[in-house]
């Protein structure tokens, strides 16, 4: 509710409600009113630069000219503590979405070690893969588990063969990404090395994007590891099932059969 009060010491006539403010009186604003007429007439902006009103919202004095205008025009104040002073919030997102962090957990080399579970259901979200690779004559080969008659003799191949293990993640909501996390298990005690490619579909046209160029050197951290990458602003990131242009793949290069426990967070902010 708006009450304004008339101090000027006369009366104040207010023409937009039909109503003659006496010295001293108090009146509510009727919740119907058409607040854009006030900002048609300078009848009431003079009384406040004359300081003839004071002007309150839900048992809030607003003193500042400046205020009492937006008020009374109908626009919205910018928040400020108990005593006026103005607050500043910055967003980092659109209207209405929500900070919302994912994490995907899996071991390297590992069949069916993948977890990327709802927090409400606890069923598989659906929208990450693990692949395995070795690499014959520098050319990555998929090792598929189409290609064995069981899940013991797949995961046995991994050992021997599988020297990369790539998770691949494409929602299919649209999301503004701020930046990841990467949380490490027990320090491998070979070289590993973790690198990050987004749009790899897209790579034959020159279109994918590299992240961790070089490779994080996952055995040079220490056990139980929190690598953090904070791209210090939102990119906005849209669903697109058919080019693929919004899948993120993490690429670990590691020793042939080597378990690394891995996490990576996705730091980012949806409907």
């Amino acid at each position: 509710m708006i009450t304004i009060v008339n101090i000027f010491g006369a009366e104040v006539l207010l023409d937009e409600v039909s109503k003659t403010l006496l010295t001293a009186e108090s009146y509510d604003l009727p919740d119907d009113f058409t607040r854009i007429r006030w900002a048609n007439s300078n009848q009431v902006l003079d009384a406040i630069t004359a300081d003839k009103i004071r002007v309150w919202v839900s048992g809030v004095e607003y003193t500042s000219h400046t205020d009492q205008t937006s008020i009374l025009r109908g626009e919205s104040l910018s928040p400020t503590t108990v005593d006026q002073i103005p607050i500043s919030r910055l967003s980092s997102t659109k209207t209405g979405w929500h900070f919302s962090p994912r994490y995907i957990t899996w071991k390297t080399a590992s069949y069916g070690s993948l977890h990327n579970k709802k927090v409400d259901t606890l069923t598989d979200y659906g929208d990450a893969s693990l692949r395995f690779w070795k690499v014959v004559s520098g050319a990555w080969v998929e090792l598929l588990r189409s290609a064995y008659a069981s899940d013991a003799d797949f995961q046995t191949a991994l050992d021997t063969d599988c020297t990369i293990t790539t998770m691949d993640w494409q929602t299919t909501y649209d999301f503004d990404i701020r930046g990841a996390v990467l949380i490490t298990g027990t320090r491998p005690t070979s070289p590993a090395y973790g690198y990050v490619q987004a749009a790899p579909d897209l790579a034959p046209y020159g279109l994918d994007v590299s992240f961790m160029d070089g490779g994080i050197p996952l055995h040079l951290v220490k056990d139980y590891s929190f690598i953090a990458n904070d791209g210090r602003t939102v990119k906005s990131v849209v669903a697109d099932p058919i080019n693929n242009s919004n899948k993120f793949r993490v690429i670990i290069e590691h020793a042939a059969g080597a378990y690394i426990d891995l996490a990576l967070g996705y730091e980012h902010y949806r409907a």
